[in-house]
């Protein structure tokens, strides 16, 4: 991936002390992507996400953990996105990869096997906040195919937006991408390619490529590929189903949900796939609303699952198993298996 280049931005000023600058804004949806703390956009350190560093804590407040439990001591590590509805001061939403809610046996696993970190930065910390997914709408993903790859979660229980929980926007159009000269950036808890553990999120800024790096000329629509080119620079086992966001004007969009992967992570030549948003925009916003409705209605009508055109409501009951079947290949998904150390 690319080094950052510099582009003009109404986002709070840059401030390299320990608290960043504060974005005095309300926090409602319609500020979607402005953080209270302004982020470090800029590191040449090298560190986790692969090539990347360190981010100052609580200014990506959009960034979210998800644990999907395989086994008593195996759990399923990828990254997510807060979302909300327009003029909402709290959501219960997290978009996704469709993958990172995958069994071993490529069945979708249950909501109750998955819990959701919010406004973490250290999710080995005692005082993280945990929630549990009630339900969640997954799009019609099939293993080994290169699109698709989305889903939507409802928490079990909405958040305030706060410093340090905000959600990221979404891009306006189904055509919308940024710009060459505009930052863009991955971040996530994933692992290095000497597969060291990092529990502190990390981020790094990355380039959209061509096509033909990603092998995804059948699904330029519905994908895109980014990274670095001379390689070191990558996202990696555990950062799937993470934003791919860059600066537009006074906030961040999300433009990519971190899906299809080279292993080992960071080479030259092997860039990262992203389910590309603007094309699933009317999907991922009918999802949330779908959703929505039905906790609306839930005390005149419950029911144990719901299947919708190109979209499945999960709410079922079923076992699960640690095996790792996701990152044996060349082309990995990445999602992350770790034990459990809490």
């Amino acid at each position: 991936m690319c080094k950052p280049i510099a582009a003009k931005s109404t986002l709070p000023v840059k401030d390299e002390t320990e608290t960043g600058t504060i974005n005095t804004t309300n926090g409602s949806s319609k500020n979607c992507g402005r953080p209270t703390y302004y982020p470090i956009l800029n590191l040449n350190k090298k560190n986790r996400i692969v090539g990347g560093w360190e981010v100052r804590p609580n200014s990506l407040p959009w960034i979210v953990l998800i644990k999907q439990r395989l086994s008593k001591r195996h759990v399923r590590i990828c990254g997510g996105s807060l979302i909300a509805l327009p003029f909402a001061n709290s959501s219960n939403l997290v978009l996704t990869a469709a993958h990172c809610l995958l069994r071993k046996d490529m069945e979708y696993n249950t909501p109750e096997a998955i819990r959701v970190i919010v406004g973490n930065h250290n999710y080995q910390d005692s005082q993280k906040t945990i929630i549990r997914v009630a339900k969640y709408i997954a799009h019609d993903f099939l293993h080994g195919e290169k699109k698709n790859d989305v889903a939507v979660l409802r928490l079990s229980r909405s958040v305030d937006f706060n410093d340090k929980i905000q959600p990221i926007c979404l891009p306006e159009t189904a055509d919308e991408m940024p710009d060459k000269q505009v930052k863009c950036f991955i971040a996530g808890w994933g692992i290095t390619n000497d597969v060291s553990k990092n529990t502190k999120l990390r981020m790094v800024s990355v380039k959209i490529h061509q096509s033909v790096f990603c092998d995804n000329e059948n699904y330029e629509n519905e994908t895109f590929c980014a990274g670095n080119l001379a390689g070191n620079k990558d996202a990696c086992k555990g950062d799937s189903g993470g934003p791919l966001f860059c600066e537009r004007d006074d906030h961040f969009v999300q433009y990519g949900i971190i899906s299809l992967g080279k292993v080992p992570c960071g080479l030259p030549f092997h860039l990262t796939l992203y389910t590309r948003i603007g094309y699933y925009k009317k999907w991922i916003v009918d999802a949330a609303v779908n959703m929505t409705n039905v906790q609306k209605d839930r005390n005149r009508k419950q029911a144990k699952s719901v299947m919708l055109s190109k979209r499945k409501l999960i709410n079922t009951t079923m076992e699960t198993r640690p095996n790792d079947d996701l990152t044996n290949t060349s082309s990995a998904l990445l999602a992350a298996f770790n034990k459990i150390d809490e």
